[in-house]
């Protein structure tokens, strides 16, 4: 394309008053804004005292960077060494040496703990949970208003009825602590509350049902001395110490002879599970109270 001079000028003039016009508009929008800023500042004074509170907030916290010196807390003079800040953990061989340790012997208090007062009441109680079964010795004290398990005892079986006795087969010991267990099975487990993490019971009364295989298929059961099925009461006669009475799901009772470990009276009148008993001390030889 091939353009004069005087087309080239006029080109030349337009742009120019082009450029003239985009100038003008733009200093007449910013005076425009100014213009819109001041009435806004006008109309809404507290966006001045807004600025003026939160200059006043930064004084504040200038002060007390000022008064606490926290501005220099990251420069102390000759730093922080780690053997500084564990100088003071130090390790004593007792707690009688430690003084921050008030209490210095924790021994004692839980001996005092373990013991059995005479004041204490023993409540001992049958849980199952799942597969797992126990007998739980409680102690209670009245006057201390504590109540807590002292120990407990692992049984083979769902337990189903306990029985306190102070009978003790030894013949050197006048009286114990035990607690006759029944349970799911035939037979009758007497341990010793007194000992601890034990896991054999002190003795049993009777036994499980055997099995003696014959020639063949058949195969006949042999009824040994005591209960056929689960033991669901017991009861201790206080006058005899040595009589135990329990009561199954056999549809039987028997008087048990604890010195010698075997019955000596097996009632089975009855027409259906005998689930409670107890024995009447009021007179010398035990009568059943069904």
């Amino acid at each position: 394309v091939n353009l004069s001079k005087e087309e080239l000028q006029q080109l030349i003039l337009d742009a120019r008053e082009e450029f003239d016009d985009q100038k003008e508009d733009e200093e007449q929008a910013e005076e425009g804004g100014n213009e819109e800023e001041l009435m806004d500042a006008t109309d809404n004074p507290a966006s001045g005292d807004s600025k003026t509170q939160e200059e006043g907030e930064e004084e504040e916290d200038n002060d007390s960077l000022a008064e606490y010196d926290l501005d220099q807390y990251d420069e102390e003079e000759g730093g922080v060494n780690l053997g500084d800040t564990l100088g003071g953990l130090t390790v004593y061989a007792s707690n009688e040496d430690d003084p921050y340790v008030t209490l210095k012997n924790t021994d004692q208090y839980e001996d005092e703990d373990f013991k059995i007062k005479p004041t204490d009441n023993l409540i001992i109680v049958g849980k199952a949970e799942r597969d797992c079964c126990s007998l739980e010795i409680y102690v209670h004290n009245q006057e201390e208003q504590s109540l807590y398990v002292h120990h407990d005892v692992l049984l083979p079986a769902y337990p189903l009825c306990a029985e306190w006795l102070n009978f003790d087969p030894n013949p050197e010991k006048l009286t114990g602590n035990y607690a006759a267990v029944g349970n799911m099975t035939p037979v009758i487990d007497v341990w010793d509350l007194d000992a601890v993490d034990c896991l054999e019971p002190v003795f049993s009364l009777g036994n499980k049902k055997t099995k003696k295989k014959k020639q063949g298929k058949k195969s006949a059961e042999i009824r040994e001395e005591g209960h056929t099925d689960a033991v669901l009461d017991l009861s201790w006669n206080k006058n005899v110490r040595s009589v135990l009475a329990s009561a199954s799901a056999d549809k039987s009772v028997i008087l048990w002879d604890m010195l010698q470990k075997k019955p000596v009276t097996n009632l089975s009148s009855h027409t259906d599970k005998h689930q409670a008993l107890a024995l009447h001390f009021a007179i010398l030889l035990p009568m059943i109270i069904e």
